[in-house]
């Protein structure tokens, strides 16, 4: 990755994952479609949809459809 003047430098943590074929075909689509890469689309989706439960409980209980976990 390229660093311009005033840009934050970011430490970058490779990871692999497997995905299904569908999974993977939707994820070129959007990066196509938004002009952005994948690894920035999968860390969006991350962040965007683990910062919204406090913890690993809630996590679960929301997946599960526990509507009593607060």
């Amino acid at each position: 990755m390229k660093y311009y003047s005033g840009m934050k430098k970011i430490k970058l943590t490779p990871m692999l994952v497997r995905v299904r074929p569908e999974a993977k075909a939707l994820l070129l689509r959007a990066s196509v479609e938004q002009r952005r890469s994948q690894a920035s689309i999968v860390e969006f989706l991350i962040l965007e949809h683990l910062s919204r439960y406090k913890t690993t409980d809630q996590r679960l209980a929301a997946f599960l459809g526990d509507n009593n976990e607060n």
